[in-house]
């Protein structure tokens, strides 16, 4: 699949977060269609080791997708990140680069077999 299409397609793409001093890769981020009506992508991403996490990693990889996404794609509209309401430091990453929290999604997690609630950021282009 990476050789045929790099992970990068029109409406979903992976993306390696790398530290910038020895390209380590610490974390991955995807993007993809978050619902067929809605002018824009969810983005969700992972920083893999617990200990490379609170460094920044997220947060940069963040910045940098909203950026490419909303440059380079001039029907993309707005971005959002769904995250369970425990996931304090994932909120401030969102918060961090300016998305806001819009709602409560209800059983919407995926960690455990009870779904825990979430909440719905976005950032909009003009943000």
């Amino acid at each position: 699949m990476h050789a045929a299409t790099g992970f990068w397609l029109e409406d979903s793409g992976a993306v390696a977060i790398v530290e910038t001093a020895g390209g380590r890769m610490v974390g991955t981020m995807q993007f993809y269609r978050s619902a067929p009506c809605i002018h824009g992508y969810e983005l969700g991403y992972i920083v893999h080791d617990p200990k490379d996490r609170g460094k920044g990693y997220a947060s940069e990889a963040t910045r940098l997708l909203t950026e490419l996404l909303f440059a380079e794609r001039p029907a993309c509209f707005r971005l959002q990140l769904i995250i369970e309401t425990w996931n304090e430091a994932s909120w401030r990453v969102a918060e961090r680069r300016g998305y806001v929290r819009e709602a409560l999604l209800r059983k919407a997690g995926f960690s455990t077999e009870d779904p825990e609630d979430c909440y719905l950021y976005a950032r909009v282009r003009g943000d």
